[in-house]
């Protein structure tokens, strides 16, 4: 059976990042969503901007979503 994690954050404004270019919203992730990696799991990030009530969704794996996670705290722990 296919899950979805929803995750949402609003009051955003899409910033320049030098690595990864723009970054459009932050969620809060732990280091439990590290060690992830269950095909039938998907995370939907929203972005709601109070502003003009616009809302992006994005849909990902939980395996991206691990990768990710391991890496940007990596690279957080080493003052990148």
């Amino acid at each position: 059976m296919r899950r979805l994690e929803v995750k949402t954050h609003s009051h955003n404004r899409s910033f320049q990042n030098k690595r990864l270019g723009k970054i459009v919203g932050k969620w809060r992730m732990g280091d439990k969503h590290e060690n992830l990696n269950d095909e039938d799991l998907f995370f939907c990030f929203v972005s709601i901007e109070d502003v003009t009530d616009r809302f992006e969704f994005y849909i990902v794996p939980s395996k991206v979503v691990s990768d990710y996670v391991k890496w940007s705290h990596k690279n957080w722990l080493e003052g990148d």
